[in-house]
């Protein structure tokens, strides 16, 4: 059973960890978006490394990150992979609108700077666009 960990900084909104030297990991909760719509970070990567990001979604509301993402030179980083992880059960129940996480992997592929940028909206015509914004800025060197 997976857990949901909804990480709360409120000085730093942000967490990075290091996850054995060859990834990053940098999980934003849904409570970092409540205080600040637009949240980012800047890392740096060597060639072939990656960066994990893991983002607060409730697609309950009808709210979903677009994917894939928007990068602004995919000759310095790719998109690997993303997936949505389902908050945890209650019993033998899901819990009814809780947010589950929604998770990219990103890869570096050569020297340079890049923006990763992420909208979260509702995707249909008429609904909410850009509620919240998440950019990460990745300089591979």
């Amino acid at each position: 059973m997976r857990k949901l960990q909804i990480v709360t900084l409120a000085s730093t909104m942000l967490l990075i960890a290091s996850c054995g030297g060859a990834s990053q990991r940098i999980e934003v909760g849904c409570d970092q978006f409540t205080i600040d719509a637009s949240q980012s970070a800047a890392i740096e990567l060597r060639p072939g490394e990656q960066v994990e990001l893991t983002l607060c979604s409730n697609p309950t509301t009808g709210f979903q990150w677009l994917d894939p993402a928007e990068i602004s030179d995919p000759a310095v980083i790719e998109q690997v992979s993303m997936n949505f992880i389902e908050p945890p059960l209650k019993g033998e129940s899901k819990l009814v609108g809780a947010p589950g996480i929604q998770n990219w992997t990103f890869k570096a592929l050569a020297a340079g700077s890049a923006q990763v940028s992420l909208s979260y909206s509702q995707p249909w015509e008429g609904g909410e666009q850009d509620a919240w914004h998440y950019t990460l800025t990745v300089t591979v060197r």
